[in-house]
């Protein structure tokens, strides 16, 4: 028996010949394509679900984590700074 998956789903065939026409992804095991394939299909039903940010949200939202990473480095920057200046005055 051959399992052959299609962007359709999987089709088991028999042990004829198939087309060599058509774009096809053969797998020897069944049941890890049609693993594969009803995850996919779920994954897709869950992303219609997602509510999505408007392009002004998710910009404004870029500008805030850009803010907060450059304060953040900004301030462990200064602790880093003033900790070398005194390890160089003990030393």
């Amino acid at each position: 028996m051959l399992c052959v998956l299609t962007p359709r789903g999987v089709l088991i065939w028999g042990n004829h010949e198939l087309d060599t026409n058509e774009e096809r992804i053969y797998t020897k095991n069944c049941q890890n394509a049609m693993k594969i394939v009803d995850y996919l299909k779920e994954t897709r039903a869950e992303l219609k679900h997602v509510a999505w940010p408007s392009r002004k949200q998710a910009i404004a939202y870029t500008i805030v984590v850009i803010a907060i990473s450059l304060l953040t480095a900004a301030y462990l920057g200064a602790f880093d700074y003033v900790f070398t200046s005194l390890l160089k005055l003990i030393i």
